[in-house]
């Protein structure tokens, strides 16, 4: 999958300014948010669909 563009991040505009700068001072992490929503898709790292206990595998690999 490729990097996304500008006007992929889109959303970020209508996010709340308290999630934003959670988010910037670390103490909310994206990227743990965004590995969860893609377990609940069903898809891997690359976002190709494997299923979610499949994706939960390989998201988080030692339980």
């Amino acid at each position: 999958m490729s990097s996304p563009s500008d006007a992929d991040l889109w959303f970020l505009k209508a996010t709340a300014a308290t999630v934003l700068v959670a988010a910037a001072n670390g103490t909310l992490d994206l990227n743990q948010r965004a590995r969860d929503e893609l377990i609940r898709r069903g898809l891997d790292p690359e976002g190709e669909w494997v299923g979610p206990s499949r994706a939960r595998e390989l998201h988080h690999p030692n339980p």
